[in-house]
């Protein structure tokens, strides 16, 4: 029985149909992508969110390493409860990924300096939040080694690129993580119920402090989206002190900002207050450093 009928039979057992608007449920039924899914994850332990039907679940499960998996929706739960119970190393929790503690999350599951190995098919409309809840949490960010994920080609195409014009994803993305695309044009006909887009896997590694140092855009977007509520002027002055490793002093870094020639309107805003044409200013503004 191929992936996609076995998909179709369980869920007309469970009663349950994919929640296409909310939450973007587009089961993945092509073993083939499932493979190469699976070739690109360390032997490290790992937190999945969104399992759903456990297709990519199980066998992770079955390396013995462990995991801890994330479901938001309860329906799953007579899919993964019995999974939990076959595999001991299967942590199974029902929450909001976006409200869950990575680093206590990482604890429970004795993650060791290696960090742990972040997986998961996301929706469209999860990829940015997620990179946002990382960004502002330094400490939960440091748990997280890297990802391995299925999103769609459209947010692949925003993580992955690495100079201005981009969008926030891209900024976000490559503050925390040097980005790389493994698999770009998965046909929708390999996900059950067909989504409007193609897809992509996408794998996140993390950068080294010395590795930042020198892409000053990306350090300063780190330290910005950490400080998300400080006024810009103040967090870009503090950040660009650290970027030198205190060979700046305050007004050095505040004659910087000023040859960065941005509006006082912008600088007066937090982070989190700039809109769309005011990221891509500062963004555009932080590469000519």
């Amino acid at each position: 029985m191929s992936l996609l009928d076995q998909t179709q039979k369980l869920c007309q057992k469970l009663d349950l149909t994919p929640d296409l608007n909310s939450r973007g449920q587009h089961f993945l039924v092509s073993e083939e992508v499932r493979n190469q899914f699976l070739s690109r994850i360390p032997c490290l332990p790992i937190i999945e969110i969104g399992p759903g039907l456990g297709v990519i679940t199980e066998p992770m499960a079955k390396r013995g390493l462990p995991i801890m998996v994330v479901e938001i929706d309860r329906r799953f739960a007579p899919v993964l409860l019995p999974l939990q119970k076959r595999y001991p190393n299967l942590t199974v929790v029902f929450a909001n990924a976006l409200k869950i503690n990575f680093r206590q999350e990482g604890e429970k599951l004795r993650v060791g300096k290696e960090g742990v190995w972040l997986v998961g098919a996301l929706p469209y409309q999860l990829v940015e939040p997620l990179m946002l809840k990382l960004a502002r949490n330094p400490e939960e960010k440091r748990v997280i080694a890297g990802a391995t994920l299925l999103v769609s080609e459209r947010s692949a195409r925003q993580m992955i690129k690495e100079r201005p014009p981009r969008a926030k994803l891209g900024m976000l993305t490559t503050s925390l993580f040097k980005p790389r695309l493994v698999k770009m044009g998965i046909d929708k006909s390999n996900f059950w119920p067909q989504p409007r887009t193609r897809s992509a896997i996408i794998e996140l590694t993390g950068w080294g402090q010395g590795e930042l140092l020198v892409q000053p855009a990306n350090f300063l977007w780190r330290y910005l989206f950490s400080h998300s509520r400080a006024k810009i002027k103040n967090a870009l002055r503090e950040g660009l002190i650290a970027w030198q490793q205190g060979g700046l002093t305050k007004n050095q870094a505040r004659s910087l900002i000023v040859q960065l020639n941005l509006p006082d309107q912008l600088l007066n805003k937090s982070t989190e207050q700039l809109n769309r044409s005011e990221l891509e200013k500062l963004d555009q503004a932080l590469f000519s450093l």
